[in-house]
């Protein structure tokens, strides 16, 4: 069986070896790799021989057309061989042999004189010559096989060492095969962005290590990547354990888990970090992006009972069950109108279309949705914006700009006149106005001017007699309470420039010119 050839020895191969090792006849095998000098010998030889044979030519004639029938007779010995050498284009020609090539010994000639003296050997030698191959003549001999020696070696050495290279290379890849690197290489390794073996870390302490080089290496994207190494290969309480030690890990664990939006496991983490308060109120967020209604309402009951029921939650537990309770009032409200709306019972839904669903709107909507629909309802109707105000603890100022607001838009004036009238210890009532009278003139006249007997009505009602001026000058309807409210300030100048801008010979007019000839009134300028 023949040894496979190896660079790194290759003179221990079968190159070198015979080609009758084992006795069976035929020459010593040609070694690729063996200096010229191993071979010269014989090729001198082989030369010596053809030159020779050429010097004779005139010495030894025969005539064989025998074994040349039905092709050109050569004459003489030096043109056979000139003959074989035309048939091989890459051949030397004899002289330029006979220059490059040694002299053969003495006994060679001999031999060879002898074999010249007899016609029988010749014959022997023209049979021989048919049989000459381009590997026997050329071979050994030839120029381009000289001329190529160099460039061989040459080769062979390069490709000797890349050989040699590649053979470090594969004994390091196999002896780090399941040997784990260098820690601080690792983390070196994951700086660069380059791929690095985590699995080969196999034991607590080297994972411990890797996640402390981490940390210290001071980049997040790091430390992400070990920490959810560790996740992958470690148990739950094992990792649990290790995020309550290394803050740092933790913090980027709980980043990455937002960032993907994993609620689930990352309110796991966050009470199994102690961090209830974190962890309630991403339940609540996780629960208020629930899809549907029910799905939502039920998340926010399991918060309840989970995160919110701590005790110090208590506040915010509060304002979960109020969330909760509006979300099930919307609901029911809701279907109920909807219901009432395909009937077509209702004048009132006709005349002001419901133009979205209540479901999911925020609380003072939801007011201003019943002052809208349902304002006559009694207290105990859940669609009462009265029942509303007393279960979710609206403030006066709250309900009243939200019902002001339904309000106006209905026209129901006398309504919003009841809201803000407070009867008077000694009888009668009064208007008493939780906000700004410019605020609320503007909220009520948003969608049309109040009638004059209400708007006359509730200026009048403003007890600062320059705020009076200031929200009356605005209604051409109010130009009454307007020089009413001057006069009252006994301010000639104001109300000169107030009477340049009325139209004369109307009934405003009249009244601002006879006001300011009145002498009876003491003008404070």
């Amino acid at each position: 069986m023949a040894r496979r050839f190896n660079f790194s020895n290759p003179e221990d191969s079968y190159w070198n070896e015979s080609g009758n090792a084992n006795g069976v006849g035929g020459s010593a095998a040609f070694n690729l790799f063996d200096d010229v000098s191993s071979f010269d010998g014989n090729a001198a030889i082989a030369r010596a021989a053809l030159d020779d044979l050429f010097d004779t030519r005139e010495k030894f004639a025969f005539d064989d057309a025998s074994s040349f029938a039905g092709s050109e007779v050569p004459t003489s010995i030096d043109e056979e061989i000139d003959h074989l050498a035309k048939s091989f284009p890459n051949s030397t020609p004899s002289r330029e042999r006979a220059a490059t090539c040694p002299l053969v010994p003495d006994k060679t000639l001999c031999d060879l004189n002898k074999l010249a003296q007899s016609n029988e050997g010749f014959t022997a030698l023209d049979k021989k010559k048919d049989k000459l191959s381009t590997a026997s003549v050329v071979s050994d001999c030839s120029i381009g096989s000289f001329s190529s020696e160099s460039t061989a070696q040459i080769d062979f050495s390069r490709l000797k060492s890349e050989h040699k290279k590649l053979q470090r290379h594969l004994e390091n890849v196999r002896s780090e095969r399941f040997r784990p690197p260098d820690v601080e290489e690792s983390i070196k390794r994951l700086l660069r962005c380059e791929p690095v073996p985590l699995d080969l870390y196999r034991t607590k302490a080297q994972k411990l290590e890797l996640l402390d080089a981490a940390i210290r290496a001071i980049d997040s994207d790091v430390i992400l990547t070990v920490v959810l190494f560790l996740k992958r290969s470690l148990t739950d309480s094992i990792f649990r354990e290790i995020l309550l030690r290394k803050p740092d890990a933790a913090d980027a664990y709980i980043a990455h888990l937002e960032d993907i939006s994993d609620f689930s496991e990352l309110t796991h983490t966050l009470f199994s970090l102690g961090r209830n308060e974190d962890a309630a109120m991403m339940e609540f967020c996780a629960a208020s992006r629930k899809a549907t209604t029910d799905g939502k309402i039920q998340a926010l009951k399991k918060a309840m009972n989970s995160g919110f029921s701590s005790p110090i939650l208590s506040s915010e537990s509060k304002l979960v069950a109020e969330y909760i309770d509006l979300l099930e009032r919307q609901v029911l409200i809701d279907s109920t109108d909807d219901e009432v709306i395909k009937s077509g019972r209702s004048a009132h839904f006709k005349q002001y279309p419901k133009m979205a669903s209540l479901v999911g709107q925020p609380l003072l909507t939801t007011v201003y949705y019943c002052s809208l629909y349902h304002y006559d309802l009694p207290i105990n109707s859940y669609a009462s914006p009265l029942s509303i105000k007393a279960v979710f603890n609206l403030n006066e100022k709250e309900f009243l700009w939200m019902a002001i607001s339904a309000l106006s838009r209905i026209r129901r004036w006398s309504e919003i006149e009841r809201l803000l009238s407070n009867r008077k210890l000694l009888g009668g009532t009064k208007m008493t106005m939780p906000f700004p009278w410019s605020a609320f003139f503007r909220h009520v006249s948003r969608n049309e001017v109040p009638p004059k007997e209400f708007l006359l009505r509730w200026l009048s009602s403003i007890n600062d007699l320059e705020e009076r001026v200031a929200v009356s000058e605005q209604y051409l309807d109010a130009h009454s309470v307007t020089l009413e409210a001057i006069v009252a300030l006994k301010d000639r100048k104001k109300l000169v420039c107030w009477l340049s801008k009325l139209t004369p010979h109307t009934i405003e007019h009249s009244k601002a010119q006879m006001a300011l000839n009145n002498t009876a009134i003491k003008w404070k300028n």
